[in-house]
């Protein structure tokens, strides 16, 4: 916009004349309009973030019950049905809330533990964890994450090396 004003400036005589003005008024609708097209697109997609989970009661569940009942360095690993389900546990929780990958939250969780902080699992699956959280409806629920001892047994005596 700016570049083509400069360029049609040179060309117009030098008081701007009625085609200057015409072009300053065409410019400035078209700025007005322009804002006004992104602000209306700003205002539905705000809009649109806060109705986005309204009919998901076991996010809010989860995260009124992470708020109230989890230490304040909780961190969630959440599994997802859906793209922005962490987002809205981590809205209502008060709390960190990742997604998890595919990997599973060993990793995640010991880097968690390391900065001081207590990971917790949300799921919807049984796991082998203890669950802090079980909700009453169908909905996921809070697991505490806890180092699974690794199980090492002794070596078969005919494997050893004879000597």
């Amino acid at each position: 916009m700016a570049i083509t004003g400069l360029l049609t400036r040179k060309r117009l005589p030098p008081g701007g004349g009625a085609p200057g003005r015409y072009l300053r008024v065409a410019a400035l609708v078209f700025c007005a309009c322009g804002l006004a097209w992104l602000g209306t697109e700003t205002v539905r997609a705000a809009w649109r973030v806060t109705n986005a989970n309204a009919g998901d009661p076991s996010c809010v569940d989860v995260g009124q019950f992470a708020r109230r009942h989890l230490p304040d360095n909780a961190v969630l690993l959440c599994e997802e049905r859906r793209g922005d389900e962490h987002l809205t546990i981590m809205f209502y929780a008060g709390r960190t809330c990742y997604p998890l990958g595919r990997k599973g939250p060993d990793e995640t969780a010991r880097q968690i533990l390391q900065a001081g902080g207590v990971p917790y699992v949300v799921s919807r699956q049984k796991l082998a964890l203890a669950a802090v959280y079980v909700s009453d409806k169908p909905g996921p629920t809070i697991y505490l994450w806890r180092e699974q001892p690794l199980s090492i047994a002794p070596p078969d005596v005919e494997d050893s090396p004879a000597r």
